[in-house]
């Protein structure tokens, strides 16, 4: 049986094409999980990645609609990155805002953030003067940036 073919049956309900067709977009599923692997910098577990990947893989099968003329690969690929990315955040533990709470802290102690797509940066070296907000786009100087100071809580 051809893929148009497979396709057809596969939407009729035919579990053998749908195992051919699983079985031909495999490839799929592990070029995204070895992309992945060499852009993340952590150990993930290369099967784990698959695993999870085939599930993005199935539930792409299932949306999928031959008739539009935009090919399976084009259309799964998407799918199957974000159903391994889901799986490496649920691994994660710490939920999407509290990491990037610690990423603006962690900018913030390096002296590197600035809200708003601005560069921060001090015009010259002396003590007391204020920062000057730069638009990342422009390149102009706007306004100082009003600091505060933070009052600590007395522990007497």
């Amino acid at each position: 049986m051809d893929s148009r073919s497979n396709w057809k049956a596969f939407a009729k309900g035919d579990l053998a094409a749908r195992n051919t067709l699983l079985t031909e977009n495999l490839s799929l599923v592990h070029h995204v999980a070895r992309q992945l692997e060499r852009k993340l910098t952590n150990e993930l577990d290369h099967d784990e990645l698959v695993s999870a990947g085939t599930l993005g893989l199935m539930a792409a099968m299932n949306s999928f609609d031959p008739e539009r003329g935009l090919a399976f690969s084009t259309f799964a690929v998407p799918r199957i990155r974000g159903a391994i990315l889901d799986s490496i955040r649920g691994m994660d533990g710490v939920p999407a805002h509290k990491r990037k709470y610690l990423k603006q802290i962690q900018a913030v102690a390096s002296g590197t953030w600035a809200p708003d797509d601005t560069i921060v940066f001090q015009t010259d070296n002396t003590p007391g003067r204020p920062l000057s907000r730069v638009s990342a786009a422009g390149g102009k100087a706007a306004e100082p940036i009003k600091t505060r100071k933070l009052k600590l809580a007395s522990t007497t």
